[in-house]
């Protein structure tokens, strides 16, 4: 608006300077044309008074830009944390030498924001904080005729792959890696792994690594739990699982599972090492029952546990042949019922066969009944004076029965 008054001001100075041009070309003619005689009284009043007022606008048109000049600035304060312009400096300055008020519509890609009015005095800079809230990316701001480019920058996005947490199941104050690759998807850097929590509450201690703006690196914590249970680790939206469990030592002749009893048959085992020992029988073929129990290869029907160096007599075992596998190790616990550190996974090669005979015969007066059942001996860790070939084989762990 002021711009526009200059601008009619210069150009009734300009029409009026004309005017006084005229009449005074006029009054030149009209003196030379009277043989020298002297201007009217009349005319020289026009002219003084043209000119005064040609003096009087071009003064006000100077005023009106030196005294009333207004420049507008932009600055866009953007919060990348979370990726949003929260709010916008709109910055006035009055370059002239009296006080004067502003008004100016603000607008975002086209669309109006409302608009802005202050009050500037003379040669000072006012600003305004307009409340923006966009997403990120390129907008185009406008204000006062000014139009600025305005970037939001994408948040810090992490994207997490490969996961790995080791081990799966650990001990009570065992450390425990979470491990991976992440990538900074956003045009910000951040802190990772920031926010790296168990079963939802925030985890104390995790050292983080800067991570630039599309930034791609490994990365490795290490933190411990204590106290047993499932942890659902989540980093990025990204979960992986851990179970803490607090190892027991159990009894020796503990049975974990029994379901072959009611026969005769017996196995004296003797543990001669050093760690303890879980032993498992399985059936060696489909008995006669239908259930999934009975026939599995890899599902025992006994399993029973034997400290070190103690020994251990497993009766009434049923009529049947089975498989033995042993396996040494500590840290047993109840939740993957088995070690947590396995040494050895053995069977035996031959099948143990149990069988169950009885006979009768008579002397005068008396009746006589004969049972006969089988026991084995198993001696394990016992040092041989003859050895000879190995009685038992190493098993990979996928093909050893599991409780």
């Amino acid at each position: 608006m002021r711009e526009l008054l200059s601008t009619g001001l210069i150009v009734a100075s300009a029409v009026v300077l004309g005017l006084l041009v005229f009449t005074l070309g006029k009054s030149r003619s009209a003196r030379g044309g009277e043989g020298g005689q002297t201007t009217a009284p009349g005319t020289r009043r026009t002219t003084r008074v043209l000119a005064g007022l040609a003096v009087v606008l071009i003064a006000l048109a100077l005023a009106s830009l030196f005294l009333f000049r207004f420049a507008v600035s932009v600055e866009a304060v953007a919060n990348v944390s979370l990726g949003k312009a929260d709010k916008i400096a709109l910055s006035v300055t009055n370059k002239g030498m009296l006080p004067g008020d502003y008004r100016a519509d603000v607008t975002l890609d086209g669309a109006s924001l409302g608009s802005v009015d202050l009050h500037i005095p003379g040669g000072q800079t006012v600003s305004t904080y307009l409340p923006l809230n966009v997403a990120p990316g390129k907008h185009t701001l406008g204000f006062g005729g000014t139009e600025v480019s305005l970037h939001v920058p994408e948040p810090a996005r992490p994207h997490v792959t490969d996961l790995t947490v080791a081990p799966p199941v650990a001990k009570v104050g065992q450390a425990i890696t979470l491990s991976g690759k992440v990538t900074n998807q956003g045009e910000v850097s951040c802190v990772f792994p920031k926010g790296l929590t168990a079963n939802g509450r925030q985890l104390e201690g995790i050292e983080g690594v800067p991570l630039g703006p599309g930034e791609e690196r490994d990365f490795s914590t290490t933190f411990r739990r204590s106290s047993p249970g499932k942890y659902y680790l989540t980093i990025a939206d990204v979960q992986k699982a851990v179970v803490v469990v607090k190892p027991i030592r159990l009894p020796t002749g503990t049975y974990l599972r029994q379901r072959v009893s009611g026969g005769l048959g017996k196995i004296d085992v003797k543990n001669g090492y050093s760690r303890d020992l879980l032993i498992y029988l399985t059936r060696y073929k489909q008995g006669s029952s239908s259930s999934f129990i009975a026939w599995h290869p890899l599902v025992p029907v006994l399993c029973v546990y034997i400290r070190a160096r103690q020994s251990f007599e497993i009766r009434e075992i049923r009529d049947g042949k089975y498989y033995l596998y042993y396996a040494l190790g500590k840290d047993w616990n109840t939740y993957t019922r088995n070690f947590l550190n396995v040494d050895t996974r053995r069977r035996f090669k031959k099948p143990f066969t149990f069988t169950t005979s009885s006979s009768e015969w008579y002397t005068p007066g008396w009746k006589h009944t004969s049972v006969e059942y089988r026991v084995y001996r198993v001696e394990l860790g016992i040092p041989i004076s003859k050895p000879g070939p190995p009685a038992s084989k190493d098993v990979p762990a996928l093909d050893f029965p599991h409780l």
